[in-house]
Parts: C-alpha cells; structure tokens; sequence
C-alpha cells in the first residue's frame, strides 16, 4: 500500500508469541494509547472485531488478532490510562462484544475534530487528510470485495442447460480473513496505521484545543478548549456509551396517557394553522383582487384622456 508519508514499521503478534509479554509491558507503561478495530461487520449489538490495533509513543504501532484481546486485560483495567480512538462509542461497543470493558478515559478524536472544525467530515480519513496532511486508501479501495457464489439463493438453469450459480459481494469479515490467509502485510500496515494515525491526530488537536480560547462565561473553569473537551466530552463519551450499551427506561404507562392529550392538542393545533391558512390567502385573493382592479381602472382612465386629448 502506498502512502504520501514515512511510517515506523508495523509489527504483527499472534497469541503465543513470546514477544507479547514485552508489548503487554510497554503498554502499560504509556499514558496515552491509540486502539482501533477491525471487526466483522458494523452493527455494534452483534458484530465483533476479528483484529486489533495499538499505537504508541513515535515508533510503535502493532496488530493483532482479537484473539490476543484476554491478555492485555491489566491494561483494560488500568483506570489512569487514556485510551485514543476515532469513533470511540463503535470500537467501545466492538470491545465490549469481545468482553473487554475499559476503565481509563476514552478520547474520541472525532469530537475533538468536531469542536475545531465543526463544518468538517469527521472520518478518521478525512480528518487526517485535512489535520495532517496524510492521505491512504480506504477499507474498500484497499480490500477490493470479490464476487463470491451466493448460497443462499438457488441456482438457474440457462438455456444450455447448465445451472448459473448467483453470487454476492464478500462481506466485510471475508475480505479480512482472505487477506490474513493471502496478504497479511497489507492487513497488517491497513489496520496499524489507522491506529497510528488516530494517535498523530490527537496530538495535533489537543495541541489545536489547547491554543482556542471558549470565551466562557467560566473562565476559571474552562478557559480553552482543551478544558471543555477532556472535562465534559472525555466523561460524556462513557454516559453516551453506556446509554448505547443498556438502554433507557422508558415508562410506558405514562407515555400512553400522554398520548389523547398530545393527540387532541395536535389537532386543535392543526385546525387553527388551516384557518390562518385560508385567512390568509383570502387576504391575498382580496389584495390581489383589488390591485388588479387599480390597475383596470387606471389603464382605462389613461385611454379616455388620451383620447380626449386627441
């Protein structure tokens, strides 16, 4: 895969590999860690990441099957750690599904773009195109989803006789797994960079947060963005995520009272903007009217004098 830009090499593990316990250790040594998923597909209550990705500090940045998830629990539960993702609640949803829950705080670079660039797309690709500078293929480009037989629908028979058996774009997940079996290098540098890149990104906008004023009526609580974001978004990224995660209560009962009231308020509503409706626009016949009438009798007023001074 070509990018317009240097990167550190991408490191693979597989669970069992004796080098693990070293990058187990490296992590826990950070403050800051960027994590990124590859999952089976997109819908948060079913799908699961198939492999993982970590960057951190100016040179590391690794992938992994989700199957190495378990053992890096003790990061998970260190609560002092700031966890960096693009689009936090989807990967936090996609962990949860693989049993991790995380316990430090989670940044989402996509509001911190939000927040400075509010007119922007906040995709990871986007925001680091425009942030950085960085440009590299998306999922699709990189992947290339092949045509493959569709079991699910029955074969046709063709006019030769032979059965023409229909097929169906690969999911998401079977792109993966053909490119971890056919071409793990480019599974590998895809997945890491989007780690890494999430990382260099939020440097750059904490920096960027960190230099804009809020103009707060609270200065002495908030006196830049870097303040409003990692005291109020950070924190409503969990309550948001949990919301997600758990639902909401709502009181049926209540809301099924409220239903005749609103329903009839609707109504009494509705008729009265139908009778300002038609107030109005026979208001606007009768002006209409009248100026047209102006108009005759003026046009009929200049002919006779006309004529008369003829």
């Amino acid at each position: 895969m070509a990018w317009n830009i240097e990167l550190p090499d991408a490191q693979f593990y597989e669970l069992g590999d004796s080098r693990l316990e070293q990058v187990i250790n490296e992590v826990l040594d950070q403050d800051v860690v960027a994590i990124d998923t590859e999952t089976t597909g997109l819908k948060v209550w079913r799908d699961r990441p198939l492999f993982w990705s970590l960057a951190w500090g100016e040179h590391r940045r690794i992938c992994m099957p989700a199957a190495t998830l378990p053992i890096f629990k003790d990061c998970f539960k260190d609560s002092t750690k700031r966890w960096v993702f693009a689009n936090a609640k989807f990967d936090m949803h996609m962990l949860a599904n693989a049993g991790v829950d995380i316990a430090g705080d989670c940044v989402d670079t996509a509001v911190m773009h939000a927040l400075l660039h509010e007119e922007e797309s906040h995709s990871l690709k986007d925001m680091a195109k425009q942030v950085l500078g960085w440009r590299w293929s998306d999922f699709f480009d990189t992947f290339k989803p092949l045509m493959v037989p569709d079991g699910t629908k029955t074969p046709k028979m063709l006019k030769s006789g032979q059965y023409n058996q229909p097929t169906r774009r690969e999911s998401i997940q079977e792109m993966l797994m053909r490119c971890y079996h056919e071409n793990l290098p480019l599974l590998v540098d895809y997945a890491s960079n989007d780690a890494y890149g999430t990382l260099r990104l939020y440097e750059k906008l904490k920096l960027e947060l960190e230099r804009a004023n809020t103009y707060s009526l609270y200065p002495q609580w908030l006196p830049t963005m870097a303040h409003l974001f990692f005291h109020t978004e950070v924190p409503f990224t969990k309550v948001l995520y949990n919301c997600e995660r758990n639902g909401v209560y709502v009181d049926k009962p209540y809301l099924q009272a409220l239903r005749v009231p609103m329903w009839d308020e609707h109504e009494t509503l509705r008729r009265e903007m139908v009778k300002l409706t038609t107030s109005t626009k026979a208001r606007w016949r009768s002006a209409c009217s009248a100026t047209a009438s102006s108009r005759s009798s003026s046009a009929r007023t200049s002919t006779l004098t006309s004529t008369s001074t003829r």
